[in-house]
């Protein structure tokens, strides 16, 4: 798994990968670097959802003529509200919608889902400078 940040697709910013076979490290602008994985184990909920907003949105087309397109269409409704119920209490910043559309023309089931994130820079700057100013007074 990597993630890149790039500005205006060109010029690259920031780089990291994982390392294959190894949980602890990862690879930092092609330095291998060793990470404490309890800490992000234990926060990466928290930290997902100060650093990113994400927006789910579904979009399903059920093919009524038969039975099985109205069966779908519920099925579908009662795991997005499961979903969207259990993101809803976890807290965070994401934006949830579900649109169904039953028709009668054919009996074909259409299903189209979209996940984007934006990620928070100036999150992600506030937590850069709280770890440089925690390494600062551990050095004094």
């Amino acid at each position: 798994m990597s993630a890149n940040v790039t500005l205006y697709r060109l010029l690259r910013v920031f780089n990291v990968n994982t390392v294959k076979n190894s949980i602890d490290k990862m690879q930092i602008n092609g330095k291998d670097k060793e990470i404490d994985a309890s800490f992000l184990k234990s926060n990466i909920l928290k930290i997902y959802n100060n650093l990113t907003l994400t927006k789910i949105i579904q979009l399903g087309d059920y093919g009524i003529a038969k039975d099985g397109g109205a069966y779908a269409a519920v099925l579908q409704n009662a795991l997005s509200q499961t979903v969207y119920s259990f993101v809803n209490l976890n807290g965070g910043r994401t934006k949830l919608k579900n649109y169904i559309v039953l028709n009668r023309e054919h009996d074909n089931i259409i299903y189209y889902a979209k996940v984007s994130g934006v990620i928070n820079l100036i999150a992600i700057t506030k937590i850069i400078l709280i770890l440089l100013v925690g390494k600062l007074n551990e050095q004094i």
